[in-house]
């Protein structure tokens, strides 16, 4: 058996997330959402995919895991919600002040963990730790 390096693990960890990331797109689109913006990047962090449906805009942040993880473990340190929490409110307020009528636009957010042999599970409407969202 053939010992993978680091550096191999970690390129294909990120091809897996990558895959996990496409799937999750196509899975938006085939739901009637438009992606706006892929790995969008902030001064707080990235959030995966960017959507929307009408005056709804939908972060998704994507995973992927060998093993079924509950999404407590996934998210367990409060700085990650609030990285996350900051980078999806900064998008959506750039989303906002280009909008006639701004106040209608909604942010929601869902969290995509897939895991080994394709199984994926959908958190919607997540109201991150130490946040204010308010969700549909």
């Amino acid at each position: 058996m053939i010992k993978k390096t680091p550096l191999a693990q970690k390129k294909l960890a990120e091809y897996k997330g990558r895959l996990a990331e496409c799937a999750s797109s196509i899975i938006a689109m085939l739901s009637g959402w438009r992606i706006v913006n892929r790995r969008k990047k902030t001064p707080f962090g990235e959030i995966d995919l960017i959507c929307r449906r009408g005056n709804t805009i939908l972060c998704i942040e994507v995973k992927y895991r060998q093993n079924q993880v509950p999404l407590s473990e996934i998210f367990t340190a409060s700085h990650a919600q609030t990285r996350l929490s900051n980078a999806a409110n900064l998008i959506f307020e750039s989303i906002r002040a280009k909008e006639v009528e701004p106040l209608k636009i909604r942010l929601r957010f869902d969290i995509h963990i897939w895991t080994g042999f394709g199984r994926l599970q959908i958190y919607r409407n997540v109201a991150l730790e130490n946040t204010s969202w308010h969700f549909e």
